[in-house]
């Protein structure tokens, strides 16, 4: 008699980080999904979502690092290494969201997610924090909501990993 066994395997892609503002997070709870935004990559138009692997990336602007489970992520989406900022000798400078950055692919360790939306997006997330300026901006009532899906912190400076 033979027997089979069922093997499952699956990329293991560990945590993934999404860094937004306050309100971005309170539209992304409200609307239990990540939207994402038609970005060239590898020369066609597609919708993509960007993550990380670099938990203390500096965006500016950003008050609020998400915590998700990028190994669940990937058993439903694609995803796919990507540099935002191409080959380090295009050029020096880049124009984004009308600031000047300054062009680096060694800190970006960018994932972007091959998807117009991550549905359900509160089942991916393992952990929120949020930069303590911002605590004034929380009631009460909202972050018990939070603490009953995932662990939500105030931390001193999202890109130092500092929690006081």
């Amino acid at each position: 008699m033979e027997r089979y066994i069922k093997l499952y395997e699956f990329a293991q892609r560990g945590v993934l980080y999404h860094f937004t503002d306050v309100n971005s997070f309170r539209q992304i709870m409200k609307s239990n999904s990540l939207k994402g935004n038609i970005e060239d990559l590898y020369d066609e138009d597609l919708y993509t979502i960007s993550l990380t692997r670099n938990k203390n990336f500096e965006w500016k602007g950003a008050d609020v690092r998400i915590y998700l489970d990028g190994s669940k992520l990937s058993n439903k989406y694609k995803i796919k290494p990507f540099s935002f900022f191409g080959k380090a000798s295009v050029k020096k400078d880049w124009m984004l969201l009308g600031q000047k950055y300054k062009k680096s692919t060694s800190d970006q360790s960018e994932e972007a997610v091959l998807t117009k939306e991550i549905k359900n997006i509160r089942n991916y997330i393992t952990k929120v924090d949020v930069s303590e300026m911002q605590e004034e901006e929380f009631l009460d009532k909202e972050l018990k909501r939070y603490r009953k899906w995932f662990p939500f912190e105030f931390v001193w400076d999202l890109s130092q990993n500092y929690i006081p």
